[in-house]
């Protein structure tokens, strides 16, 4: 698989730049959950705050990703959709920070519908 760069997992936008997120010098990249740690963690010129990653995952990562964020008393749930399995929560109606499970990746949107713009790890 050819490493994920910001300019290869996203679906370029003629009115975004998308880059890689650069962090202050001596920061530690927390990732937001080990599964998307091995991934590049990308940043859009409208919205520096909301990332969106792209990372190789098994289906046992998956689970224990689900497993994780839907225990208890959680508002995460579970959707099919038409490119795989979403992960996902709502605030006030709207979808918010949403995993994107393609069956060999997980990709991680500020939104449901911003999993769109991220394709994915690229082939081989």
């Amino acid at each position: 698989m050819t490493a994920a760069t910001c300019e290869n997992i996203t679906d370029p936008s003629p009115d975004l730049t998308v880059v890689a997120r650069v962090l202050p010098e001596g920061a530690i990249k927390l990732p937001p959950v080990p599964v998307s740690a091995q991934g590049v963690d990308c940043v859009d010129s409208e919205n520096p705050d909301d990332s969106s990653d792209c990372s190789p995952a098994t289906q046992g990562e998956w689970d224990a990703l689900v497993a994780d964020y839907t225990a208890g008393d959680s508002a995460w749930f579970t959707e099919d959709g038409p490119r795989g399995t979403f992960l996902t929560s709502q605030i006030d109606g709207r979808y918010a920070q949403t995993f994107l499970f393609t069956g060999d990746a997980v990709t991680l949107a500020p939104t449901k519908t911003g999993t769109d713009a991220v394709i994915g790890p690229p082939p081989a």
